[in-house]
């Protein structure tokens, strides 16, 4: 019976508790709803502390470790059911960095006006890099576009000043 279910929903505790006590005694039930319980806690306190990870990596926090979080069967180690990757901001330094940072400070600019807020530390920043870049993060979820502006993924659209 594969325990398909999200970590700690009811169906899955239900089946996990029909399929261990079935055939025991009263305090031995006792001890399997214990046991399943403590289970179920621990997969949803993992569930959330990745998703709480998840979350500051998509804010630019540095995240170690982080990997796409699939649901196990049986106990066994499954592949992980999402084909979605889980993308850690680029570090610091580098040119795609740069332009992260440059719409985070200032959203609702143009390509070229994006480039010349991250040239703003005097470094060159060539328009295939700044391409490059855009498209890389566009399609990691950093950023998103709007009309032709871009904004940092999650913020509202607004005009840029």
């Amino acid at each position: 019976m594969p325990l398909d279910r999200p970590p700690g929903s009811l169906y899955r505790l239900k089946l996990l508790y029909c399929s261990r006590v079935a055939t025991m005694k009263t305090s031995e039930k006792l001890k399997a709803l214990d046991a399943i319980l403590d289970e179920a806690k621990r997969e949803t306190v993992e569930a959330i502390g990745h998703d709480i990870l998840q979350v500051l990596a998509q804010h630019g926090y540095p995240v170690k470790g982080l990997e796409p979080r699939g649901i196990k069967a049986n106990g066994a180690g499954a592949e992980p059911k999402t084909d979605k990757k889980v993308w850690s901001p680029p570090p610091p330094g580098t040119d795609a960095f740069r332009v992260l940072k440059a719409i985070r400070e200032k959203p609702g600019h143009r390509g070229m006006e994006v480039r010349k807020i991250a040239e703003g530390d005097g470094k060159p920043l060539h328009v295939k890099t700044l391409r490059t870049s855009l498209a890389r993060l566009r399609d990691r979820g950093f950023i998103r576009q709007e009309e032709g502006r871009w904004y940092p993924a999650g913020q509202k659209h607004e005009t840029a000043a």
